[in-house]
């Protein structure tokens, strides 16, 4: 007895797993190219910061530090800077690194401040005061840099 029956085919379920495997390689693509983005080099030294928050979020991103606006402005209260950070979008877990250089831009040190949720055009400021970072640091500092170390930005804000 003979099966004459038309055998199936699987295309379908070819085809799906091919498109699988092309979605999953342009995924690792974008998530490398943003962690490549977001390393900065810091000073004229080889000291590379960056923000990997987002790297293993499917819906999120790494925050960048394109997505604030800082400015700067002396505080006599606590002798020391006032740092006013106004983010361009909505950013989960913020946290920033003020890195303090000499006048080559050598990296001197560096002052980590986790800000939290912030909102799109909502400012958020602190000061750091001569105290927190040294009579050192503080008489070498010739130059301040800020970089974004912390944070996920959603895709759909």
């Amino acid at each position: 007895m003979a099966d004459d029956s038309p055998k199936k085919k699987h295309g379908f379920l070819k085809f799906l797993i091919i498109l699988l495997i092309i979605a999953a390689i342009i995924f690792i693509i974008v998530k490398v190219v943003q962690f490549q983005d977001t390393k900065q080099t810091v000073g004229t030294e080889d000291v590379f910061m960056g923000n990997h928050d987002g790297d293993t979020k499917l819906l999120h991103r790494s925050a960048r530090t394109d997505d604030i606006v800082v400015d700067t402005d002396l505080d006599l209260a606590s002798l020391g800077e006032k740092f006013i950070i106004l983010p361009q979008t909505d950013i989960e877990d913020l946290e920033i690194t003020i890195n303090f250089l000499d006048g080559d831009k050598k990296f001197l040190d560096s002052y980590v401040k986790t800000l939290g949720n912030v909102k799109s055009g909502v400012q958020v400021s602190f000061s750091i005061s001569l105290f927190d970072l040294g009579l050192s640091v503080a008489w070498n500092t010739k130059y301040s840099s800020v970089i974004v170390t912390g944070g996920t930005v959603s895709y759909f804000s």
